[in-house]
């Protein structure tokens, strides 16, 4: 009897292995499901799967960011052009009072689920208003993000350390505009807005370095190596990169002017006057970039910046031809002049074999392969303005 037991118990033994190393048996099939907490379960049904790490890391944010505001009494919001909105329902505000009362009373009837879902990327940080933020647990106010970690886990909120927060902190003041973080001051809070990707640095970007809070800005910040040539398709000038072409159209072609005023809708042409306009009608406060080494004040950085370079700090002439006694102020400028002693050409045409030693002469010359048709009769032209012409001229009464 023993030895009928032992034989069969070999055998069953050797089937298994042949099973598994010949792909003659079939593995029972299970259903995954995932808690909570990310783990996977397995009921029978279907074939279990591996969650992607991707996947498993939105999940925890989700519902770290879910606790953090079941936890704190702080308030939800989004930020689209230039408007404030509720994070559950997207009611716009231009007022920061009004914007946390309607908050609080949304929030009673809303969820965390409400406010993803009208996210494209999954997972993505929720931003919050931390301005008057308490615990409701405790009532103990809001003091930093640390602090607010502590509370969750301490009242006995789900949260995983070994992930973020889920949410992006900010202080709505339109006087002073404070990273909450590192507490620097900027004079917008797209500039503090931007200034949080170095806080929260999910996404890097694998050519330069730089990192961002959310996959969408990585893949905006992508397009800016991308090189040329890039035709507008309106007058057919070219630009060395897509995001100089996509700006040269908001501006020069878009059949709505490009700035809106936030209060009344108006569109403006150029920022400075959406600006002026701000400060005229609504008193909105006029934004002065103050130079740090004399008493001017600009509307931008950028013209604070190109006042400095002048005025303040001129570049010496440390970059020397190696050929002749020139000199320059920066390495550009050089790489432009040794052209004319290498005869280096580097700028080739993408669709002919000619090149050019200047960028901006490849440009002019690509316009060559345009072809713009007239639709009276068949006169070709290489550029647009050169047809608009042509039809005034021969075709008059067309217009």
């Amino acid at each position: 009897m023993g030895t009928k037991i032992s034989y069969s118990v070999f055998s069953y033994f050797l089937w298994e292995l042949t099973s598994i190393f010949l792909f003659l048996g079939k593995p029972e099939e299970t259903e995954t499901k995932t808690s909570a907490s990310g783990q996977l379960l397995k009921a029978k049904g279907k074939r279990a799967y591996e969650m992607s790490a991707r996947t498993r890391t939105q999940l925890k944010l989700m519902a770290n960011a879910s606790s953090v505001l079941r936890c704190w009494s702080v308030c939800p919001f989004r930020w689209l052009l230039n408007t404030y909105r509720c994070g559950y329902c997207e009611e716009s505000f231009t007022e920061f009072s009004r914007l946390r009362r309607h908050i609080h009373i949304c929030s009673k009837s809303h969820s965390t689920k409400d406010i993803y879902s009208k996210f494209r990327e999954k997972g993505r940080p929720i931003k919050i208003d931390i301005s008057e933020g308490k615990c409701r647990e405790c009532k103990a106010p809001f003091s930093d993000v640390a602090d607010m970690k502590d509370h969750v886990i301490r009242h006995g909120y789900e949260y995983d350390e070994n992930y973020s927060e889920g949410v992006v902190p900010f202080e709505l003041n339109k006087d002073k505009w404070r990273c909450v973080i590192c507490h620097e001051v900027f004079s917008f809070f797209s500039k503090l807005n931007t200034h949080m990707n170095s806080h929260y640095p999910h996404f890097i970007c694998s050519v330069c370095g730089k990192c961002f809070i959310t996959a969408s800005r990585l893949r905006a910040h992508g397009y800016t190596h991308d090189t040329g040539p890039f035709p507008c398709q309106e007058c057919g000038r070219t630009f060395t990169t897509l995001a100089a072409r996509e700006s040269h159209k908001s501006q020069v072609h878009c059949k709505t002017p490009r700035y809106q005023c936030p209060y009344c809708k108006i569109r403006f042409t150029k920022y400075d006057d959406r600006n002026n306009h701000m400060s005229e009608k609504h008193n909105e406060k006029a934004v002065a970039y103050k130079c740090e080494h004399c008493d001017s004040t600009f509307s931008t950085t950028t013209k604070r910046f190109v006042h400095n370079r002048r005025q303040h700090c001129p570049l010496e002439r440390s970059f020397k031809c190696d050929f002749c006694e020139w000199q320059f102020k920066t390495k550009y400028e050089l790489g432009r002049h040794r052209t004319k002693h290498t005869g280096e050409r580097p700028f080739r045409c993408s669709v002919c074999p000619k090149t050019f030693v200047r960028r901006t002469a490849l440009a002019v010359h690509l316009r060559t392969h345009e072809d713009f048709k007239c639709g009276l009769c068949e006169a070709r032209f290489t550029q647009k303005s050169l047809l608009h012409s042509h039809l005034k001229e021969k075709h008059p009464d067309s217009e």
